[in-house]
């Protein structure tokens, strides 16, 4: 179940930088037995893109901590036409579930959210 989709919705409340040349998705995926979110940009046109997995670190402590992460508007001011960018969450990270664990769950959740976009079980 880990590294799966769980559910993945286009968002189009947000125009990116280049306009309708990128999708905006907002995913959640199993990690650790719990959803967790990422946010994801690919361009609209098909072809071999290469993938930008951007991180934005995590909290020190262990609690939760659901206003830091990477929200759909900076996601699509940063997309490129020329790119898929991966944006994982981790779990207790915005809307995931679960809670604050560290580095090592953290980086399990983005190896996860990596084998979601690779195999594209939404496509």
């Amino acid at each position: 179940m880990d590294g799966t989709l769980k559910s993945i919705q286009e968002i189009t409340t947000y125009q990116s930088t280049t306009g309708t040349d990128v999708k905006l998705y907002k995913m959640f995926y199993w990690s650790n037995g719990v959803p967790v979110e990422a946010l994801l940009t690919e361009p609209s046109k098909a072809g071999k893109y290469p993938l930008l997995v951007n991180l934005h670190g995590g909290a020190p402590w262990r609690s939760s901590y659901s206003s830091f992460g990477y929200t759909a508007k900076t996601v699509a001011y940063l997309a490129d036409a020329s790119t898929v960018m991966l944006y994982p969450e981790y779990e207790g990270y915005m809307e995931s579930s679960g809670t604050i664990h560290g580095i090592k769950t953290d980086t399990r959740d983005v190896v996860n959210a990596i084998s979601v976009v690779a195999h594209a079980g939404w496509r």
